[in-house]
């Protein structure tokens, strides 16, 4: 098994590196297509602008790539931060389409009537479990994560909605389609909690079968 971190220049790779090393996987650090085409898990880190990010996946030759990987052979993939917005259809920050991956917008936070709250929304927060996966073995119903972040996604299907998050209302905070999940918050610096994240993703990365092959249907969330 090894695990890529896709490098397109936007975010902390090497906190990333670090820890799935720590649990003692092959993981590395790359835009070579050839690494892409060869891995068994893949990984979207990103902190940054939105609109910059797409142009770079795109000057980089590895939109399609990735498609392929991910839609046509089925390669677990996580997004982190930026990297989940990503999964997005399109984004507020650059009027940019983003891969499509699963439906829905990444917006800005909406919190002109709480001017007590700050954006970015920065440090430690808990999150609910909207509804159980193996990706969330191990975590407590209001486990805390760390982030950092000034957008948050919108699903069209409340359904795709793993994690939900409160800073001013709910918001999503992971989401899941398939072998396609996404985490707003920084495992890589959420200490235990995040190291749980990462361990559960190798295990369905090892185990693929244990990835169902759609979302649940349950009540919608509220966003």
């Amino acid at each position: 098994m090894k695990i890529v971190i896709v490098d397109y220049g936007m975010g902390n790779l090497r906190s990333v590196l670090n820890k799935f090393r720590k649990l003692g996987v092959a993981c590395e650090i790359s835009a070579e297509p050839r690494a892409v085409e060869e891995a068994s898990g893949l990984i979207l880190p990103g902190v940054g602008h939105y609109g910059r990010a797409m142009d770079k996946l795109r000057r980089l030759d590895l939109l399609d790539l990735l498609n392929q990987r991910v839609q046509d052979d089925r390669v677990p993939v996580m997004g982190i931060c930026l990297g989940m917005q990503l999964l997005m259809e399109h984004s507020e920050e650059g009027d940019a389409e983003g891969l499509g991956w699963i439906k829905g917008d990444t917006i800005r936070f909406r919190l002109d009537d709480r001017p007590t709250l700050k954006i970015p929304h920065i440090g430690w927060n808990s999150i609910r479990q909207a509804r159980p996966h193996p990706i969330s073995d191990g975590l407590t119903q209001d486990e805390l994560f760390y982030f950092v972040h000034s957008f948050h996604v919108s699903l069209t299907d409340p359904t795709d909605a793993l994690h939900v998050t409160n800073y001013g209302y709910e918001f999503v905070s992971a989401v899941q389609r398939n072998h396609i999940f996404g985490f707003q918050y920084h495992p890589e610096k959420s200490q235990d909690a995040g190291i749980q994240v990462f361990r559960n993703f190798i295990q369905l990365v090892n185990e693929p079968t244990h990835v169902p092959s759609e979302s649940h249907s349950l009540p919608a969330v509220t966003e």
